[in-house]
Formats: structure tokens, sequence, C-alpha cells
């Protein structure tokens, strides 16, 4: 092991003296020189130090039986919602095609992951009907509202409750 770091050390002063004669002194080129030859004589030193064939027995783990059974089928914890989704310019018209009533209902406009979009909340959408929020009616935290002539609307995601279960659906707008 001595002979190969020796070997290594003297490639490394020889490898320097090149670097020097071939970049001048350009102290970054030469440092960066400096840091491969040091990784590649730390390299082959530590693989020449390890011990090789170093056989042990290896012992193999009881074998054991396992039964398991079936799991069952997780029940959804969220509605998909079955809505309709049409808009002019200035306003939508949401429809709620199922059979029951959504309530407590939140309709978010051009909502991010990062960044909260302009929100609308509604009491009740009735079964089997139509709801037209213009998009004037869409404000945010701040009370800012939501301005069609100057922002392009991108998405609509509705939360609420349905039949005891919190729904939720996601539209994008072309």
């Amino acid at each position: 092991m001595n002979d190969i770091f020796m070997g290594l050390l003297l490639l490394s002063i020889v490898g320097f003296v090149v670097s020097l004669k071939l970049f001048g002194k350009k102290p970054r080129i030469i440092f960066g020189v400096l840091i491969v030859l040091f990784f590649v004589l730390f390299g082959v030193t530590s693989d020449a130090s390890k011990p090789k064939n170093n056989k042990e027995p290896v012992q193999e783990a009881p074998k054991t039986s396992v039964t398991s059974k079936p799991t069952e089928t997780p029940t959804p914890s969220q509605h998909e919602l079955d809505a309709t989704i049409k808009f002019s310019d200035t306003a939508f018209l949401i429809t709620n095609n199922e059979k029951a009533d959504w309530t407590e209902c939140k309709l978010e406009l051009n909502s991010g992951i990062l960044r909260g979009g302009y929100t609308y909340r509604a009491a009740l959408m009735a079964k089997q009907d139509a709801l037209i929020v213009p998009f004037r009616e869409f404000t945010k935290g701040d009370g800012t509202r939501f301005n069609s002539y100057e922002t392009k609307a991108q998405n609509l995601s509705i939360s609420c409750t349905v039949d005891g279960k919190r729904g939720f659906g996601y539209f994008t707008i072309n």
C-alpha cells in the first residue's frame, strides 16, 4: 500500500508541475487540478486500505410463514362533483347535475398550488339546477374583485358538502 501511495503522490506532483507549465499561473485552474488529483488519490488509497476477500459465513434468516387476509377496498372520502360549467364574457353558468343538493359551497377561480385565487361562496346549489355567478362576485381575501377584462379565467374549482361527504370538482377553462 505504501508503494501505491508514494506512486500517487509522485503522480500528483508531476500533474501539478504539468498544470503550471500548461496553464501558467492561473490559480482557478491549478486549484481545480489539485482538487481532482486529491480525490483521485484519496479514492484509490481508501480502496487499497480496505481488506479483500473477507469471507465470513452468512447466516440465513429463519423462514416463517405469514398468512394475511385480503384488505377491504377503502371507500373514497371525497365525492367527485358532477357539474357542467359554461361561461360568457361576464359570468359563469354552473349546473349541479346530481340528484342531491350541494351545501356550503366554495368556488375558486384561477386557484393555484402556491397562490390562492378569487373566491365566491354559496350556501346552497340546488340539485338539477343552475347558478349564474358574475365574474365580479369572485374576490380575493383583501377584497380585490376579479376583472375579466384584465385577467383571463383559467380554472374553476368547486368544493362543497354533498350528502355529508366533501365534494370537489376542478374544471379548466379554454
